[in-house]
């Protein structure tokens, strides 16, 4: 399998910042186990 690199920018509105996070460290941890990421920042 090739590498590749994604960066992304979130712009969230006010009052939905916690939310965002809860969504981000869900994804996160759901990529935990996989072997093929390198690395996850």
């Amino acid at each position: 399998m090739s590498k590749f690199s994604l960066f992304n920018k979130f712009m969230v509105q006010k009052g939905e910042k916690e939310k965002m996070v809860d969504i981000l460290l869900e994804a996160a941890e759901s990529m935990k186990n996989l072997e093929k990421c390198k690395y996850i920042l």
